[in-house]
């Protein structure tokens, strides 16, 4: 279980990629908004994939699935009580993910470059 410390320092990456897995379409703001709150993480580009991937995707794509799936925003304390488990936790394989790409991936694709242009500066 993460500590406080870590909670405080990985909550705005979950809220931001759990953005991702709303029910609606995100628009160019909404990337530009996301890609800034990863920028700032400190994470790097492939701890921020890993987050999405193994702790962000099992978590939130039930409301892909749900019939009414949440489009406002995902509630910090779910997200908080969800993920705390698998924080850092990493399977050996994740052929999973690759199945339910379609789910994030246009978004981290997005997302991904502008992380490294706001970096840049």
């Amino acid at each position: 279980m993460p500590t406080d410390a870590q909670f405080e320092e990985r909550m705005p990456v979950w809220e931001a990629f759990s953005e991702f897995f709303l029910d609606t379409e995100l628009q160019a703001e909404d990337h530009e908004r996301i890609a800034q709150v990863l920028a700032a993480s400190g994470y790097s580009a492939k701890e921020l994939e890993e987050i999405l991937v193994y702790e962000v995707y099992p978590t939130c794509k039930v409301n892909m699935f749900s019939m009414a799936g949440e489009w406002a925003g995902i509630n910090p304390d779910w997200i908080r009580e969800k993920m705390a488990p698998k924080y850092d936790r990493r399977p050996p394989i994740r052929i999973w993910s690759f199945h339910h790409r379609w789910m994030y991936g246009r978004h981290w694709q997005r997302v991904q470059p502008r992380i490294a242009e706001l970096r840049a500066k």
